[in-house]
């Protein structure tokens, strides 16, 4: 009964030092550019994750927020959510109806967001959320979802936005994810994404207190 009392005391450690969805995520470092990151809030928290483990059937809501915005006022973004693996979008996913801002209104259909702003989209904090995508899922599979640029994009090759009252000023954005590569992801549903910023010490040493 000891032994028995002992592996299920050591398979439950494990599993709190091996499912990161107990782990809070921190927001992206500040780097050259601004930054576009998927998450599972609209604000960063004990609760802020890049990755949910769903269940056919079940709505797992998705806020893409851009960090560092080098404009006091945004007047629109563009980018493209893609899959691995790639087609996901109708066969293991669907998307609901995208939620914005009710100063937006998107020209494109999703996982195309090209997404304009008719008064400039403020922040109080360094981040800000340009949209809401709840999505279904349809399958048990793993899915990992990428950032990368629009398919006719302002700037080559990569996602952008701009200034509303400067709208001739288009900034490059960055993937919140390792390298801040476009080919790599940055939420996962049913597998866990590495971002560029790690899990911090503290919040693991949490999970023993």
């Amino acid at each position: 009964m000891r032994l028995h009392f002992f592996t299920r005391a050591c398979l439950l450690l494990a599993s709190l030092v091996t499912v990161p969805a107990a782990l809070a995520l921190d927001p992206p470092p500040p780097a050259e550019h601004a930054i576009l990151g998927l998450y599972t809030t609209n604000g960063f928290d004990e609760t802020t994750a890049n990755w949910v483990a769903a269940a056919p059937g079940e709505t797992v809501t998705i806020y893409a927020v851009l960090s560092y915005s080098l404009f006091g006022g945004v007047g629109g973004v563009e980018f493209t959510i893609a899959t691995d693996p790639p087609g996901a979008f109708g066969t293991l996913l669907a998307f609901e109806e995208t939620e914005l801002d009710e100063r937006a209104l998107m020209i494109t259909m999703a996982p195309d967001y090209v997404i304009g702003y008719g008064l400039p989209l403020f922040a109080d904090t360094d981040h800000r959320v340009v949209m809401v995508q709840p999505v279904v899922v349809l399958s048990t599979a793993p899915i990992a979802l990428m950032l990368q640029p629009y398919g006719d994009p302002s700037l080559p090759g990569v996602m952008a936005y701009n200034d509303w009252f400067n709208p001739a000023d288009i900034r490059p954005l960055i993937p919140n994810s390792a390298g801040h590569s476009h080919e790599m992801p940055v939420f996962g549903i049913n597998q866990q994404i590495v971002a560029t910023e790690g899990v911090t010490w503290g919040t693991i040493k949490a999970l023993f207190e």
